[in-house]
């Protein structure tokens, strides 16, 4: 069983860190942070403890206050929307265009008003989104755009990184993301006031992630490469009760020098990973863009995708559901990513958002890790092949 999303960490590379991390004599951390300024070509790099924290930091930097408006896409992480309601912000969801997952500019130019504070850019799946059309819209209404390149490290639009096109976006290094530091995240910006701002606010953090904590997660993660050990741990490693609990208290935690030196290492390795998953999503899309039942993601001529998954469409729920079903079988792990759509979970009307409610119905997103091999490869083509076909 392969999972559905992972990068590589060795034990050597985990043990190097562990030596380095112990020698000490630097300040790894803020060498990491110009690093993440050279790969993006930006001037300012924060790192935070989470993505979120990330983003939570920009808000606050930016001055958003309790009652302010955040539009925001209507498919996309329900953790992100939650951290911001528990911030007293008030969201306005906007729909997503079903070919690319990415926001509607149609829907944002009808929803996006002079009360609009913030606009959340959302680089969804690793395809970056018309951020063009999306600051134009900002600076009509007086809003700040904020870019949501957690899932998009190496992307471009328009020969530029995703993160640096807006005036701040952050990332995330979180297990599923394109590099990982086993938690983690980064703000850039080229505006000095903002990045004092954010610098100011990590400092004044008082708690510590456990190193501890970091070398187990890293052991596991790295343990999980090996497809046989994937298979029996891989239910455990999905649940809920895996995953990180993020909440208000501990966003105030600090990146550490350990994940520093993880996410360095993983920094060195980003290009060839998203090389690699380039190549598996291109083989994907040669044998799938003609098969009937199937849609795939569109990309736009002027965008380059890192393709962290590989998401379809197929026609409905329960085809969605069996082909995932049929995948697994063959030692394929697939993902439904986001089964509802933000509007669900606040009672919002659905019919307001037509293009994620389509999604969040019959999509499926392959693997293109760089574990991911041509054998693989090969069977997600043949068993969808044949899915289709019947």
């Amino acid at each position: 069983m392969i999972p559905p999303v992972i990068v590589p960490v060795t034990f050597k590379e985990i043990a190097i860190a562990i030596k380095d991390s112990a020698i000490g004599g630097k300040d790894i951390i803020v060498e990491f942070e110009k690093e993440i300024s050279a790969y993006n070509n930006c001037e300012h790099s924060i790192v935070t403890y989470s993505g979120r924290t990330a983003l939570y930091v920009l808000l606050k930097a930016y001055g958003l206050k309790k009652g302010d408006e955040v539009i925001m896409p209507a498919y996309m992480c329900e953790t992100v929307s939650q951290m911001l309601l528990d911030k007293g912000l008030k969201l306005n969801f906007v729909d997503i265009d079903p070919y690319t997952y990415n926001i509607d500019i149609d829907n944002l130019i009808e929803r996006t008003t002079i009360n609009t504070k913030a606009i959340l850019a959302v680089h969804m799946f690793g395809n970056p989104c018309e951020m063009q059309a999306i600051m134009d819209i900002a600076q009509e209404k007086g809003s700040i755009v904020i870019e949501d390149a957690a899932q998009a490290m190496g992307a471009e639009y328009k020969n530029k990184k995703v993160g640096t096109i807006a005036e701040a976006g952050f990332f995330s290094f979180g297990r599923g993301k394109p590099i990982t530091a086993m938690g983690g995240g980064a703000i850039v910006t080229n505006n000095e006031n903002i990045a004092n701002k954010c610098r100011t606010f990590m400092r004044d953090c008082k708690k510590k992630s456990s190193n501890i904590s970091t070398l187990v997660k890293l052991f596991g993660y790295s343990s999980i490469r090996n497809q046989d050990i994937y298979q029996i741990v891989h239910k455990k490693v999905r649940s809920d009760e895996f995953r990180t609990k993020i909440s208000l208290d501990n966003l105030n935690q600090k990146f550490t020098d350990l994940q520093a030196i993880i996410g360095m290492k993983q920094l060195h390795m980003l290009d060839k990973f998203n090389a690699k998953r380039k190549s598996n999503a291109d083989f994907l899309t040669t044998n799938l863009e003609n098969v009937e039942n199937i849609r795939l993601q569109k990309i736009p001529d002027h965008i380059k995708s890192i393709y962290l998954r590989f998401p379809i469409q197929v026609r409905e729920t329960e085809m969605r559901n069996k082909l995932k079903l049929l995948l697994e079988q063959q030692g394929i792990e697939s993902s439904i990513v986001y089964p509802m759509t933000l509007p669900f979970f606040y009672n919002a009307n659905k019919s307001d958002y037509i293009g994620a409610e389509k999604v969040t119905n019959a999509l499926i997103a392959l693997p293109t890790h760089p574990i991911v091999n041509y054998k693989h490869l090969e069977i997600m083509v043949n068993e969808i092949k044949g899915f289709a076909n019947k």
